[in-house]
């Protein structure tokens, strides 16, 4: 049920993302989040657990790739402007061996990229915040 529900999810985000020439957007080169892997130091007051740090990158083709502690992060981005949402983001399966803690780490993450509606980046800090007021900090992951 769960693939199928981000299968749906995806058809409507890549028609959100078509123009109407019908070519699905990119992320220009030069976007201040485009390239380098952002690894969050922060969900509101809190550091996250787990061993596996949560994360995300965006491709120029427009899609979110990254960690979300138990399974691999992936959506697609469609903000053109830092008060625009990100559009649609998901995980992979769960490993089976994540704690219930990390597992429900993950799914908050996930759906607080889903209401991110500003960002700021400033060097290797990045804070986006969400319509509930949440905070997510992020740093550049070293070597990016």
């Amino acid at each position: 049920m769960r693939a199928f529900t981000w299968s749906v999810l995806f058809a409507l985000g890549m028609s959100a993302c078509t123009s109407a020439s019908g070519t699905t957007s990119a992320i220009a080169k030069d976007h201040p989040l485009s390239g380098p892997t952002w690894v969050l130091e922060m969900i509101g007051d809190k550091k996250p657990i787990g061993e596996v740090p949560l994360s995300f990158h965006l491709m120029s083709n427009g899609q979110i790739g990254g960690s979300g502690g138990c399974g691999e992060l992936f959506g697609l981005w469609f903000q053109a402007k830092p008060e625009d949402p990100i559009g649609l983001v998901g995980t992979t399966d769960q490993d089976p061996n994540c704690s219930r803690d990390v597992k429900e780490q993950e799914q908050r993450y996930v759906w607080l990229l889903d209401l991110v509606k500003t960002y700021q980046a400033a060097g290797d800090t990045l804070t986006m915040t969400t319509s509930t007021g949440t905070s997510l900090r992020f740093r550049r992951a070293p070597g990016n």
